[in-house]
């Protein structure tokens, strides 16, 4: 079984290819093979300055690579990482802060802290840095969905928080809404997307036993308490860095 550290290793891996698969001809913003190739190498030295507890070389690494890359690779990259322009500095420290507060509250079995965060973090950010630091980064997803698709799919996770706090402490559930919210989900999604949120989802069910399973599904877990948020910043036992 692959650690927690070699899985996000693999998926930081993904993610520096996922944008030759998602750049289409009709897709004005392109990477060069060159530019996912220097991407995967700075994104190999960032993590290892990450796991060893240098979190200002990690930040460093990452602001530098932003540089070698061009404009029309950037563009791409905050199509896929939009947490990069929708949230400001400030916001990007918010939203760090408060993916640590969840793992934390996880670690102890705490669901509703989980869930109490989570919604403090909706309330403390934008509504366009909220659905952004919600967005898929599983690279399937990714794949199969476009852009609105992935953002019509995160902004359904307030409403799902909100559900699954009322039924944990009693309180007064619309059942109509209930039933009906996952309709609403997939309903106006591609047949290629659901296909491959399903398969994510069955994958990942939330579970009380897996307290961390209802935070967010825009975080990189590289075991150990670290953890990197992509296009935004990372976490460890020395604290929290955005970029």
């Amino acid at each position: 079984m692959k650690s927690a550290t070699s899985r996000g290793a693999a998926l930081l891996a993904a993610l520096a290819g996922i944008v030759v698969l998602i750049a289409t001809p009709a897709n004005a913003q392109t990477c060069s093979a060159n530019e996912v190739q220097t991407r995967a190498q700075y994104d190999e030295a960032a993590l290892a300055a990450l796991m060893s507890g240098d979190m200002y070389r990690y930040r460093n690494i990452k602001l530098e690579l932003d540089q070698r890359l061009s404009s029309e690779c950037r563009q791409l990259l905050d199509l896929i990482e939009p947490m990069r322009v929708r949230c400001s500095a400030q916001e990007k420290s918010a939203v760090l802060q408060h993916f640590h507060a969840v793992f934390e509250a996880a670690q102890y079995a705490d669901i509703l802290r989980v869930l109490n965060v989570m919604l403090n973090l909706e309330n403390s950010v934008s509504q366009q840095c909220w659905i952004a630091s919600n967005r898929h980064i599983d690279t399937r997803v990714v794949s199969a969905c476009t852009g609105p698709e992935l953002d019509h799919i995160a902004s359904f996770t307030g409403p799902w928080l909100r559900m699954t706090r009322d039924l944990l402490t009693g309180g007064n559930v619309d059942l109509g809404f209930a039933f009906t919210l996952g309709d609403q989900i997939t309903g106006p999604l591609s047949q290629q997307c659901n296909h491959a949120l399903a398969v994510y989802q069955q994958e990942n069910t939330p579970s009380p036993t897996n307290p961390g399973s209802y935070g967010p599904s825009s975080v990189i877990d590289h075991g150990g308490g670290t953890y990197s948020v992509p296009g935004t910043g990372a976490c460890s036992s020395s604290g929290c860095i955005a970029y």
